[in-house]
Formats: structure tokens, C-alpha cells, sequence
């Protein structure tokens, strides 16, 4: 049996495989960027780091020259913050300028106020916001933020999540990490049953080649659970296994992400390096 000294080295390699640091306040400054950059690029290096645009061009061109290492974690420019209030023209050019200036991924907050106030709407908008902004994001990686703990009951959230996936998103993401409430077991519990009943919808659709009918496969979705800076590494890895155990996604960085705070992030590093065996030091070749 794996000793909780193990086990507890072993649960924040997980988590760190997987870690998206959210880094996305009002007082983000270049400085602060790299400092967040920097942690997430050191060896094991996390999955990617989320900014405002406006700081896409500085982590790509300025601190990669200074701090390589960088290069190496994925840059995801979050869009339509922080209300979700702005048009489909204006949150595409405003993808297009990040994706310009190096952007990885694309992160999109929905307009959950309008989901609130009219669902059908809301709906509507969602499906439409992210459409016509896959349209500039692919091939790349485009998540949607659907702010979960925000929306007015469970209806909302799972009419959100759908609405988001027949868009075309590539990742369903709880919240943003702005908000007072990040990911639940309960929100991620609808958003997980929406995400497999879709799939389930599209591993039915027909498709005919060469005049032979043929199941058309389901393209990989994924789930980025945000746990903000209000949850421990053991909540987190209670959330993580919520997911794995659902089997919705093969738990790699393609379908699943973990995302949270700059603190979280310090945490789970001191957790992983604090890690000793007899002299024996943690095999990160993996």
C-alpha cells in the first residue's frame, strides 16, 4: 500500500500535469504574468497559463526571450471578460488580435447574464457566440465559459453547456475564475451529463461514403474544471476524480484541464518538491 507521503507526491504530479493557471484580475501586470509564467514553466511543467490579450504579446515576445522555458506551456488569451456583454464581431476580433499575437487557446465567457434574465435567448446567443467565433479560433483549442456558479438553477447551466457544445466548443469550462463561485461537484455533475449525452448524440449521427452508410465518430471534447483559489489540492483531486471515474474524457491535457489560482498553483509545487523517499528523488522523465 502507497504511503500518504507517496500518495501525496503521486496526487500533485496529477494535478500539475493538468494545472491551467488562471491569471486574469483586473491588476495583472507584466510583471506578475511572469512571475505566474515562470512557476508554470519550471520542471514538471504545467498545462498552460490564462491571461487577458492584452498580455499575450509580452509573454510571447518579450518574456520567451529572457526565460525560454516559457515557450514550452501553452498561452490562452481570455475573451468577452469580464461580463460577457460584448457581440460576436467583437469578441472574434478581439480572439483574432490575441491569436495574432501568439495566443495558443481561445477562453470565452458566455453572456450567462442574459441566460439568467431569458433562457431561450440565452441559448441562442451562446450557440451563436461560439460559432461564429470557432470560425476564427480553428484548428486551434477554443473553451467556453459557461460561469456555472452563476447561472439561476441547474436547467440553466445544463441548457448552457449544450448550447456551447452544439456551437462547436472544444472544452467546457465551469466558470472563469472571476466570480465568487468556482467549480461544484453539483455543477460539474450537469456539465459532465451534458457532455456525454452529446457525445452519445454524435456517435449515433449516419454518414454516407462511397454510397456506404458509416457511424460518424464523436469529436473529442473536453472539460476544464476551474477551482479558483477557494479550493485545497484535495478538492481539487476530488474533482479530477469525479471526471475520471465518469469516464467523459481520456484524462489528457487534449480533453481535460484543471485550472486555478496563482496560490494553488505555489501550493501544489510545494506539495510535489516537498516530496522525499529515503534519498530518493521523484522521477519526472514521465
Amino acid at each position: 500500500m502507497a504511503t500518504p507521503q507517496i500518495y501525496q507526491q503521486f496526487t500533485s504530479r496529477a494535478l500539475l500535469n493538468f494545472f491551467e493557471v488562471t491569471a486574469i484580475k483586473d491588476d495583472e501586470t507584466e510583471q506578475s504574468v511572469a512571475a505566474v509564467c515562470k512557476l508554470a514553466a519550471k520542471d514538471p511543467a504545467i498545462a498552460g497559463v490564462c491571461v487577458m490579450p492584452s498580455l499575450v504579446r509580452y509573454i510571447k515576445r518579450d518574456l520567451v526571450k529572457s526565460y525560454p522555458e516559457v515557450a514550452s506551456i501553452s498561452i490562452c488569451a481570455a475573451v468577452n471578460f469580464p461580463d460577457g456583454g460584448r457581440t460576436p464581431d467583437e469578441v472574434a476580433l478581439e480572439a483574432t488580435g490575441a491569436l495574432k499575437d501568439g495566443a495558443d487557446e481561445i477562453e470565452c465567457l458566455i453572456n450567462w447574464r442574459r441566460m439568467n434574465e431569458d433562457g431561450e435567448d440565452g441559448e441562442n446567443r451562446t450557440r451563436l457566440l461560439v460559432s461564429e467565433l470557432k470560425k476564427v479560433v480553428a484548428p486551434k483549442i477554443l473553451k467556453v465559459v459557461l460561469e456555472a456558479g452563476q447561472l439561476q438553477g441547474g436547467d440553466l447551466i445544463s441548457r448552457a453547456a449544450v448550447a456551447a457544445l452544439e456551437g462547436g466548443a472544444d472544452f467546457l469550462q465551469t466558470s472563469s475564475g472571476r466570480a465568487a463561485t468556482h467549480a461544484t461537484m453539483f455543477s460539474v455533475h450537469l456539465i459532465s451529463i451534458a457532455l456525454r449525452d452529446y457525445k452519445a448524440r454524435e456517435c449515433e449521427r449516419i454518414k454516407v461514403t462511397g454510397g456506404k452508410p458509416e457511424m460518424s465518430p464523436a469529436r473529442p471534447i473536453g472539460i476544464k474544471i476551474e477551482v479558483g483559489d477557494v479550493h485545497t489540492p484535495e478538492t481539487a483531486d476530488l474533482l479530477m476524480q469525479m471526471v475520471f471515474e465518469n469516464g467523459l474524457c481520456s484524462m489528457t491535457r487534449d480533453t481535460f484541464r484543471l485550472g486555478g489560482s496563482f496560490n494553488l498553483l505555489k501550493e501544489l509545487r510545494a506539495s510535489y518538491e516537498s516530496w522525499d523517499s529515503a534519498g530518493v528523488a521523484p522521477d519526472t522523465s514521465r
